[in-house]
């Protein structure tokens, strides 16, 4: 039985730095021995999927997402500081799993992903999910986001692990 869903995730994060860096740098021409680094994003994922498998106990997905960044990345020394802001747009291709070990329980994987040209994303999450009435459902477990650019205005790659707790509300 095939199934269209559309999902849409809006994440907060916000991640404060202090140390000294490995290899040389500069933040605004000033050569920082000891700074601090802060990054705080807003992406939103919008994503549509199919359903191409539902079974007695496995569901499968496959689809497309868009995901707008909103990020700000900061290096401070003192009294000299630097700052890039970022918005863009960034398509990738989703994949998603489900699996109903047990009345109520669920353990999901999902996947939006692409690579080529001047970069790569990754977002991958392996989580574990109670139902609590018809309509909602409480998660909690691992997510994975990596990549970034090698553009002429900026080269970023980050490489983030943390736990995630998730309400989902279907309408």
């Amino acid at each position: 039985m095939l199934g269209h869903h559309s999902q849409l995730a809006l994440i907060a994060l916000y991640w404060v730095s202090m140390g000294a860096l490995r290899a040389d740098a500069q933040v605004a021409a000033a050569p920082p021995p000891r700074l601090a680094l802060e990054i705080e994003a807003g992406p939103v994922w919008l994503s549509y999927r199919q359903r191409f498998h539902h079974g007695a106990r496995w569901s499968w997905w496959w689809g497309l997402t868009a995901k707008i960044r909103d990020a700000q990345i900061a290096l401070a020394q003192g009294d000299v500081s630097a700052a890039k802001d970022d918005l863009g747009f960034v398509p990738l291709a989703h994949l998603a799993w489900e699996w109903r070990p047990a009345a109520n329980w669920r353990a999901t994987f999902d996947a939006d992903a692409l690579a080529g040209g001047p970069g790569r994303a990754e977002d991958v999450a392996l989580k574990l999910s109670r139902d609590l009435g018809e309509r909602t459902r409480l998660a909690v477990g691992y997510r994975m986001v990596e990549g970034g650019a090698d553009v002429d205005e900026v080269y970023n790659f980050a490489w983030l692990h943390y736990a995630v707790a998730s309400l989902y509300v279907s309408f």
